[in-house]
C-alpha cells in the first residue's frame, strides 16, 4: 500500500522540488550569459581602443596651440622609418615609449616650416648611424630652402659619418661635442664569394640570371666578381663620389674637398681647424645659445616636435575643411606572392589594397603617393602589386606618383612602373630589371653527414626543388625557359608603362643597377627629388592650385594589419590573433629600444 502511495506522490514530489532546481539552473545560465556577453562586449570595445591607439586615431580633444614664436626641433638617430610594421606599433604601445616620426612626417614638417612665419629656426641633433644618404638628400634639399628664407639651421652631433656630415654640411652651423669623430670617410661596397666553401661543404649552386648585370648569383658559383659586376660598381662609387664632393664644395667649408674625405676620420678639434665644424660644445648648451640669438625683446622662441607642429597643422585645417590632402602610402620590404606575418618586413599586397581603396574613395585625397623602398623579390608578388596599381588609377582617376627611397630595384622597379610618374633621388638605386634563381644540391652534403635519402616521384621533375640531387638536363632546360619568359615578361611591362620601346628598355636592362639622375638620363624615372617633389607632382596632376596648403596623410602597413588582425579577432580566428599579439608583447620587452630600420645602399 505503502509503495503504491508512494507511486501516486512521485509527480507531485517532482514538481515540488525540480521546479526551483530547474529554476535555479535557469537563473544561472541566464547570469552566465549575461556575463560572457559583457565580458566579450568589454574585449571588443578594449580591442578597437588598442587599434585606434595603434594607428593613431585616438587623438586626445585638447589642442595646444603653436606658440608665436617656435624653434622646430628633431632628432635623428638611426635611419628615418620609411614605414612600421604592426609589431613596431605594439612594442612602442607595451614599453610606453612614442614612435620615432616617419621620414615622410619629418620631411612634411620641414616644408610646412619654410614659409611658415611662427618658425625662426630649426635645432637637428645627429646620434648615432644618422640617416641614409638618400634621406640626407632629401633634408639637404629642405635645408637650403629654409636657409634661403633666411631660417637657421644649427645642427649638433657627437659623431659624423658621411652621410650625417654630407646633411649637415648644409645647415647654418654645425656643433660637436668635445669626444666626437668626424668621419666623412666616402662609400664602399663589399661582396663575400661563397664558392670554395660551398665545395667544402658540398653544396652545389645552380644559378640562373637574365642577364650579365643581374649579379646576385655570382657569390655561390664564383671566386670574384665578373666584369660587368666590377663595371656597375665602379660606375656607382664614381657617381656618388662625384655627388658628395660637388655638394660639400657647394656649402663652402671645405676647400680641399678630395683631401679632406681621404684622410678622414677627424678628432673634434681637428674639425674644427679645418673648418668642417664650427663649435665644439655640448647639446645642452648649445641648444640654450640657439634659443638665446632668436631671442627679440622679451619674446623668447620655445621648441616644438615635430608630432606637435604636424598636429597643430592638422587642427589648423581641420577648421579650414578644405585643404586638399596627398595620400602618403610607405612600401617599404621585399616582395613575396602573399605577402608576410604582422610583423615581418614585406610588402602586404593586401595592405596596398586596402590603403589604395581608402585613398581612393576620400574625396577630400585629391592624389597618392607611394614611398617605395625594396630591393625587389617574387616576380609574382611584383605583378600582384603592379595590378593594383593599375587598377587604383582606372577606378579612382587619381594621379599615383612613385618616390623611390634608397632602392627600388628589380621587383621594386617591375612595382612601380604603372605609376603616373616615378621620382627618385640622385642617389637612389633603381632598375635591375632582369631575373635571378639559386637552386642548391646537398646530396654531397648528406654523404658526409651519413644521410641517405630515399625519394618516391611521381615524374621526372618531382623532386628537383628539393635539393636533394643535382638538376637532370630536363630541368636545367625547364627552368632555363622559365628564367627567359620572366625576362621577356619583365621587359614587355617596362615598355608598355614607361613608353619605351622594347630595344630601348633591353639596351637599360640586363639586370643593370642605376643611380637616379643615370635613370633618368635613361627614362626609366621622370623626375629628381624626394618625398616633396612627388606630391609636388601629383598636385600637379591633380590641378590642385598653387596657393592650397596642402596635408600629408600617412598610411603605414601597421593601420590595415591592425584592421586584418579586429577582422580575424570579430571573426573567431582567435588563436592567430592571440598568439601575433603575444608575440609581438614579448618582443618588446626581449628587444632593445632602438627598432629596426632599412640600410643604405645594400649592395644590388
Amino acid at each position: 500500500m505503502a509503495r503504491i502511495k508512494s507511486v501516486f506522490l512521485l509527480p507531485w514530489r517532482l514538481t515540488k522540488e525540480g521546479l526551483p532546481l530547474l529554476w535555479n539552473l535557469t537563473k544561472w545560465f541566464l547570469r552566465f550569459c549575461i556575463q560572457a556577453v559583457l565580458l566579450f562586449g568589454i574585449q571588443i570595445i578594449l580591442f578597437i581602443f588598442l587599434v585606434d591607439v595603434c594607428t593613431g586615431r585616438y587623438q586626445s580633444a585638447h589642442k595646444i596651440p603653436l606658440p608665436d614664436r617656435a624653434i622646430l626641433e628633431l632628432s635623428i638617430g638611426n635611419a628615418l622609418p620609411e614605414g612600421r610594421t604592426l609589431e613596431e606599433r605594439l612594442i612602442s604601445l607595451v614599453r610606453g615609449v612614442p614612435l620615432n616620426p616617419l621620414s615622410g612626417e619629418i620631411l612634411e614638417a620641414l616644408w610646412k616650416a619654410v614659409e611658415d612665419p611662427h618658425i625662426v629656426g630649426i635645432f637637428v641633433s645627429f646620434a648615432n648611424s644618422g640617416p641614409t644618404f638618400s634621406q640626407a638628400e632629401e633634408l639637404r634639399e629642405v635645408f637650403r630652402a629654409l636657409r634661403t628664407h633666411n631660417k637657421p639651421i644649427w645642427v649638433h652631433g657627437t659623431h659624423f659619418n658621411t652621410n650625417s656630415y654630407f646633411c649637415a654640411s648644409a645647415a647654418t652651423r654645425i656643433c660637436q661635442s668635445t669626444g666626437g669623430l668626424c668621419a666623412p670617410i666616402g662609400f664602399c661596397f663589399s661582396l663575400p664569394f661563397a664558392k670554395e666553401g660551398l665545395e667544402k661543404l658540398g653544396v652545389e649552386p645552380f644559378v640562373l640570371h637574365r642577364k650579365e648585370y643581374k649579379n646576385y648569383g655570382e657569390m655561390f658559383i664564383d671566386k670574384e666578381s665578373s666584369a660587368a659586376t666590377k663595371e656597375v660598381y665602379f660606375n656607382l662609387l664614381a657617381n656618388l663620389k662625384k655627388q658628395l664632393e660637388t655638394a660639400l664644395k657647394q656649402d663652402g667649408r671645405i676647400t680641399q674637398i678630395e683631401d679632406f674625405i681621404d684622410r678622414a676620420p677627424y678628432a673634434a678639434q681637428e674639425a674644427l681647424q679645418m673648418k668642417a665644424t664650427d663649435e665644439i660644445r655640448d647639446r645642452k648648451s648649445y641648444r640654450s645659445a640657439f634659443k638665446k640669438s632668436l631671442l627679440q625683446k622679451d619674446s623668447k622662441p620655445k621648441c616644438v616636435s615635430v608630432d606637435r607642429y604636424l598636429e597643430a597643422h592638422r587642427d589648423l585645417n581641420l577648421n579650414r575643411k578644405s585643404s586638399p590632402l596627398v595620400a602618403v602610402i610607405y612600401l617599404r620590404g621585399k616582395i613575396t606572392d602573399t605577402g608576410g606575418d604582422l610583423e615581418d618586413d614585406v610588402i602586404d599586397p593586401g595592405m596596398l589594397k586596402t590603403a589604395l581603396k581608402e585613398a581612393g574613395e576620400d574625396p577630400t585625397i585629391k592624389g597618392i603617393v607611394l614611398r617605395l623602398n625594396s630591393p625587389g623579390g617574387s616576380l609574382t608578388g611584383s605583378e600582384i602589386l603592379s595590378s593594383l596599381i593599375i587598377t587604383a588609377r582606372e577606378k579612382y582617376k587619381k594621379p599615383i606618383a612613385v618616390s623611390m627611397g634608397g632602392v627600388a630595384t628589380s621587383g621594386g622597379y617591375w612595382l612601380a612602373a604603372p605609376a603616373d610618374v616615378l621620382v627618385a633621388s640622385e642617389s637612389t638605386l633603381t632598375g635591375s630589371i632582369g631575373i635571378v634563381m639559386a637552386l642548391f644540391s646537398t646530396q654531397e652534403l648528406m654523404k658526409k653527414l651519413g644521410i641517405a635519402w630515399e625519394v618516391f616521384s611521381s615524374h621526372r621533375n618531382s623532386d628537383s626543388e628539393m635539393g636533394i640531387r643535382p638538376l637532370s638536363d630536363l630541368a636545367k632546360e625547364r627552368y632555363n625557359a622559365l628564367i627567359d619568359k620572366g625576362y621577356d615578361l619583365f621587359v614587355a611591362h617596362v615598355s608598355q608603362h614607361r613608353k619605351l620601346s622594347p630595344e630601348q628598355v633591353e639596351a637599360v636592362a640586363k639586370g643593370r643597377v642605376w643611380l637616379g639622375t643615370q635613370a633618368q638620363e635613361h627614362h626609366l624615372v621622370d623626375k629628381i627629388g624626394g618625398l616633396h617633389v612627388a606630391i609636388q607632382e601629383v598636385c600637379a596632376l591633380a590641378k590642385v592650385k598653387q596657393d592650397d596648403t596642402v596635408s600629408w596623410r600617412h598610411v603605414t602597413g601597421a593601420e590595415t594589419s591592425l584592421l586584418k588582425l579586429t577582422r580575424e579577432f570579430l571573426s573567431g580566428r582567435v588563436p592567430f590573433s592571440l598568439v601575433s599579439l603575444l608575440r609581438a608583447g614579448l618582443t618588446a620587452f626581449s628587444r632593445p629600444p632602438t627598432l629596426r630600420a632599412q640600410e643604405l645602399l645594400s649592395p644590388p
